[in-house]
């Protein structure tokens, strides 16, 4: 188990946390199967199998406050599970969503553009409790809705090839690894356009 925390109070980036955390466990180990995990998730019910199918599998179906309801048939926001050849053929997450929401739907379409396909677990098993908790500033829709409908075009472009980080520390527990990392700062241009858009 890895955690990986941003250092700072910065604007957040979870694509390129995720991008660095599992080059982080890759160099690290021989897994070749990653849970992506959303730390506010708790699973239900234990007999939904944390492992790794030949596709992509999306194993939060149903979440509390989303009535344990799948939204939209391209969801795999929350806990996705993936082989490591799948996550570099998608070439990870896009780093380019700086701010809460859009990296997981913009995943859903890279696992569509490639060629592969998301699978779930049933939802009498797939249930999750979101702990309550208070969002970080959501991306502005307008910019988050452009880097969304380019996303086929980019996924090649926007990933692990393109992804930057520092290490800042590493902390080993006996059950799990605490990673700190920096992914830096926002793009003006894209803060420029955050500004001007709200």
């Amino acid at each position: 188990i890895f955690i990986i925390e941003m250092a700072g109070n910065a604007t957040f980036n979870k694509g390129a946390l995720m991008n660095a955390g599992f080059l982080e466990a890759w160099r690290r180990g021989t897994a070749d199967c990653f849970v992506f995990h959303d730390v506010d998730l708790l699973p239900e019910d234990d007999r939904n199998m944390y492992s790794c199918p030949p596709q992509p599998r999306h194993l939060s179906v149903g979440v509390d406050t989303l009535g344990y309801k799948l939204p939209y048939f391209l969801l795999v926001g929350g806990v996705l599970s993936v082989q490591g050849q799948h996550f570099f053929l998608l070439n990870g997450y896009s780093n380019m969503y700086w701010g809460w929401g859009g990296e997981d739907d913009d995943m859903g379409y890279r696992i569509k553009q490639s060629g592969l396909s998301i699978t779930r677990p049933p939802n009498s098993l797939a249930r999750y409790s979101m702990i309550r908790h208070r969002k970080r500033k959501p991306l502005n829709w307008k910019i988050r809705g452009k880097l969304l409908r380019t996303s086929g075009r980019r996924y090649r472009l926007d990933g692990l090839n393109t992804l930057r980080y520092h290490l800042i520390s590493t902390h080993q527990k006996p059950l799990f690894t605490h990673l700190m990392l920096d992914v830096g700062s926002p793009p003006e241009n894209l803060m420029k356009l955050d500004k001007q858009a709200t």
